[in-house]
């Protein structure tokens, strides 16, 4: 268990919700410890399933799953990187997005491992009705909570011109707790170098559009 474990009430019970870096995502009775469901949504590896946190808009669980490609020797082995969320009651599937490598243009050079490193490892922040994911790949996905769908998505990799333009900034890889929101407006951290990853230097700040 790489993340932090989600105290929630749905239904009357009070639930504990756990991600595993095996990809299995979990539902336990908070006062007796007894496993209400679970969920193998990832393949796990060294550096695949749940990583830095998940989350939950207390309707679903909501799991991000990181399975980079190429990690494991077993050639039946099908990463999912990917945004998974689940019914909290239930454990049904409620939406799910899967992971793409965007490889085109300057990207190919710009992103460390472009091909295989994309998936979901930051801990997602659930605001307003939307989840805020972000990926290996340097780009940030704003999710409807209920439907999944697309809302808003933003590249942070590359050159990104900063208000100390003494220090040139740059763009990477999104990972750890990298997310945060207040007073009206989203906060990036854009740049992980470890673990072959895309290194950068940047905090963003977005604001909703006038």
């Amino acid at each position: 268990f790489g993340a932090g474990a989600v105290l929630v009430t749905a239904g009357g019970k009070d639930l504990v919700l756990a991600g595993q870096k095996s990809g299995h995502a979990w539902v336990l009775d908070a006062g007796t410890g007894k496993v209400v469901w679970s969920q193998r949504v990832g393949e796990g590896t060294a550096l695949g399933g749940v990583h830095w946190g998940i989350a939950t808009d207390g309707v679903n669980f909501i799991v991000p799953i990181n399975d980079p490609l190429g990690m494991s020797a077993n050639k039946s082995f099908i990463a999912k990187p990917g945004m998974f969320t689940f019914d909290l009651k239930t454990g049904k599937p409620a939406w799910s997005y899967a992971a793409q490598p965007d490889c085109a243009g300057e990207r190919n050079t710009l992103v460390t491992n472009c091909a295989t490193k994309f998936g979901f490892s930051a801990a997602p922040l659930v605001i307003d009705g939307a989840i805020v994911g972000a990926t290996l790949g340097g780009q940030v996905f704003v999710f409807d909570a209920r439907t999944g769908a697309v809302m808003n998505k933003f590249d942070t990799v590359g050159p990104i011109a900063t208000i100390n333009k003494d220090v040139a900034g740059k763009g990477g890889s999104i990972d750890s707790h990298a997310i945060s929101a207040g007073a009206g407006m989203l906060f990036i951290n854009s740049g992980y170098g470890s673990f072959s990853q895309t290194p950068g230097n940047v905090l963003i700040a977005y604001r909703p559009k006038k």
